[in-house]
């Protein structure tokens, strides 16, 4: 029993999501340039047998922003919204819940599941005169209200070190090459027929 894969860095499941972020087809805000955007781990107090989460990680993000709604754009992912405070602190929130056992079908007893939350917040560096930011991703798994996580965890064999538990990584970005070309307005020809104008 293990999470491989569920606590990569800014994993994406679409059809559960926080209060804060959602999957929109459209395009919000203005950008604000994209980054790439690298993390290392601080800790892992799950444990690296239920997450096997990776000591270094990257991903290429067009960040944008419309007054206080935070666009999180990344290349390969849904896109994701979020706030910025007046202080200029972003801050995305990703929501879902993991089902790890299954209720017991002999006495009924509720099984494990994990509300997995993760928030990605960052500012700008304010010892940089380029557009680089800094800040952290957390994840934390959470025994869902009403289940039962007892024998997930490590003390009676199962794979979780603690619960509730979470990783977290250091995030720093560097500024790279836009990784979207930006819709350009098209020019409106007004000089058809209509404005022709010609009489016989």
């Amino acid at each position: 029993m293990r999470l491989s894969g569920l606590a990569s860095f800014l994993i994406v499941l679409a059809s559960a999501l926080g209060s804060l972020s959602c999957v929109t087809e459209e395009i919000p805000g203005a950008s604000e340039g994209s980054h790439r955007f690298e993390g290392i781990l601080l800790e892992n107090t799950c444990g690296a047998t239920a997450v096997p989460a990776q000591e270094l990680i990257e991903m290429d993000v067009q960040l944008r922003r419309d007054s206080t709604l935070a666009v999180w754009r990344p290349q390969s992912s849904p896109m994701l919204l979020g706030t910025i405070s007046d202080a200029g602190d972003w801050r995305i929130r990703i929501a879902s819940t993991v089902g790890i056992t299954g209720a017991d079908p002999l006495t009924g007893a509720p099984g494990c599941s994990l509300d997995q939350v993760e928030t990605i917040q960052f500012a700008a560096d304010p010892e940089s005169d380029a557009p680089r930011y800094v800040g952290t991703t957390r994840v934390q798994f959470v025994p869902t209200l009403g289940s039962n996580c007892a024998n997930t965890l490590a003390i009676v064999g199962g794979p979780f070190a603690e619960l509730p538990c979470e990783l977290e990584y250091e995030l720093t970005s560097e500024p790279i090459d836009e990784i979207f070309d930006e819709p350009v307005d098209e020019p409106v020809d007004d000089s058809g027929d209509a404005n022709d104008g010609s009489s016989s």
